[in-house]
């Protein structure tokens, strides 16, 4: 059989069957609290940019909402508060 990369990809498909699906994806169980972690899920407040710019969400909203998701932690960017420093001048 002359390999190619075409076959080669052929045969990498059936790879999880032979690995194990579970060990190749990513995930997490965040329901379960008896696994302790050192890794934290959060999120950063640039994912709600639209809304905390145009005022459909504040702040309070963003951390509610991480924590009906079940989010360990939120990511406060600086440059949405008012009192953000002005850019320097050239």
């Amino acid at each position: 059989m002359k390999t190619t990369r075409r076959n080669v990809l052929k045969n990498l498909v059936l790879a999880p069957l032979f690995l194990g699906t579970n060990r190749l994806m990513a995930h997490t169980n965040l329901l379960d609290k008896k696994k302790t972690s050192r890794l934290q899920y959060s999120i950063n407040a640039y994912s709600f940019n639209t809304e905390l710019r145009n005022g459909e969400m504040t702040f309070y909203d963003m951390m509610e909402y991480a924590a009906n998701i079940g989010l360990d932690a939120i990511d406060l960017t600086g440059y949405y508060f008012n009192s953000y420093p002005e850019a320097p001048s050239n």
